[in-house]
């Protein structure tokens, strides 16, 4: 298990090493990336260790302030409470992080004894060894909320914290609490040094895409034959699917995709040779809470971080939780619903384009949610929403599919592989699915950059993983 986690410029590699040897002697497990295990890639080994860290020291500097990767990582720590800045060069500190305390190493020499380093191990020790108070107390919060609760009762919430950790179908609508876990996070952030906090914008000026305005594709009755563009919807509160004709297609990234990665490599030709039907939408809170109240889903009610369930992707939930999810809505319909495979996937969200993104070579955060501080090759920095958004809130895709990019990651249902050489190319998922201890996610998120949204970019994720940015997508075969 990892304590810290060091994020910095590989040009300042130096005075990092110190800190890391430092913080060692301390009796800390430290990480900064030295060793990437053979057959794992840069990125998936950044995003375990991450994950796992309980606390992400960040160290600003020239160059650091403009790596993308540094401000995502500082970002990841922003929001979970985890994050201790501290800057080695007298710079201007990134937009975003500039109300956020950071400690003055500038004049650090090396020395574990300095004032400015004692105080920099003694916040670190809290946050680690202090699981209960100070910023990692909206980490711990998270993950328990995270572990969920059964179904009970009404009259068996004897607390109004209880209350407040149930589901959007019990709290329809808790607008007042928008953002307010990043802000809280941000404000102890601010605490341990002494001031300043960060929030990211809300979500106005975003609207749910109605179906008049999208363009409502016909409805298709269980007994017809499918037809593609075709709109299916089994009960009144299952998922919304759009039925996908057969085709071929370029799986993973080609060769010189900006910011594309050796595991989305090679890329190969595919062909799904039957059609299927893929939810228009990401699973939401609404539809995972009539599985709940019809007895499904082991009970399991996921929080929904404050910001409100109803019709927002529904998030904490592992690949197993959903797997319960796609048992109890086909054995409630009568037909077979899954993850899709992630084949199936890329072809939908790629629906026919070969660029990164469904809408050409570049992505707008008017076009997607994710975080618009991270754009894509160098297009301008825009303001982000730093939160999950309903779904439909943009338009969708040429096949009909909405928030295919960024939103909430999107589980497959296939086995972590670094790369497509093994991939079967025919639609059905490579490794033995849920056999394995790691998945594939597609997609992006609301918190990362624009890059990770592309089509082609995946990651893994442990089968019992759950975290804030996280959903799935459905489906339905029609054969």
């Amino acid at each position: 298990m990892t304590d810290i986690f060091i994020s910095y410029s590989r040009d300042d590699r130096e005075i990092v090493s110190q800190m890391a040897a430092s913080l060692a002697r301390e009796g800390f497990n430290v990480w900064w990336d030295t060793e990437i295990p053979p057959g794992s890639t840069f990125s998936q080994v950044i995003d375990e260790r991450l994950n796992e860290a309980d606390c992400v020291l960040v160290v600003w500097s020239r160059s650091s302030v403009q790596s993308n990767w540094v401000q995502e990582e500082a970002d990841d720590g922003l929001q979970n409470g985890r994050l201790i800045p501290v800057m080695i060069d007298p710079i201007e500190l990134p937009r975003g992080f500039k109300r956020v305390q950071t400690a003055d190493l500038t004049g650090w020499s090396g020395s574990g004894s300095a004032p400015e380093w004692r105080r920099v191990v003694g916040e670190i020790r809290r946050l680690v060894e202090q699981p209960g108070k100070g910023a990692t107390s909206a980490k711990r919060a998270s993950k328990a909320r995270v572990g969920g609760k059964k179904k009970r009762n009404a009259r068996g919430a004897s607390s109004g914290q209880e209350k407040q950790a149930s589901s959007a179908q019990q709290q329809p609508s808790p607008k007042k609490k928008s953002g307010a876990g990043l802000t809280i996070a941000a404000v102890l952030i601010a605490a341990l040094f002494g001031g300043g906090y960060y929030a990211f914008g809300t979500d106005h000026g975003h609207q749910t895409v109605s179906s008049t305005l999208a363009g409502e594709p016909p409805r298709l009755g269980r007994s017809a034959a499918p037809k593609a563009g075709a709109v299916i919807q089994d009960c009144d509160d299952c998922p919304e699917l759009v039925v996908v004709a057969p085709g071929k297609f370029a799986l993973g990234a080609k060769d010189g995709e900006p910011s594309s990665e050796a595991a989305e490599k090679p890329q190969i030709k595919a062909e799904i040779a039957y059609p299927f039907a893929i939810g228009r939408y990401e699973v939401t809170f609404d539809e995972w809470a009539a599985c709940v109240a019809g007895g499904g889903c082991n009970g399991y009610e996921p929080s929904d971080q404050g910001w409100g369930g109803e019709k927002r992707p529904v998030i904490n939930v592992t690949f197993e939780q959903a797997t319960a999810y796609l048992s109890w809505i086909s054995e409630k319909t009568g037909r077979r619903y899954r993850l899709p495979s992630e084949a199936e996937w890329e072809y939908a969200a790629r629906a026919g384009a070969e660029t990164p993104f469904s809408f050409g070579e570049s992505i707008s955060t008017r076009q997607a949610n994710f975080n618009g501080q991270y754009p894509y090759a160098g297009a301008q920095k825009e303001r982000s929403v730093g939160k999950t958004l309903p779904v439909g809130s943009f338009s969708p895709n040429g096949f009909g599919i909405f928030d295919a990019h960024g939103n909430v990651w999107e589980m497959a249902s296939d086995c972590w592989i670094d790369g497509h050489k093994s991939n079967p190319a025919d639609g059905s998922s490579a490794g033995k699915g849920g056999g394995c201890a790691k998945h594939v996610l597609k997609g992006g998120a609301w918190n990362g950059g624009a890059w990770r949204t592309r089509s082609a970019h995946r990651k893994p994720a442990g089968i019992r993983q759950s975290d804030f940015d996280t959903g799935f997508r459905v489906v339905r075969e029609l054969n």
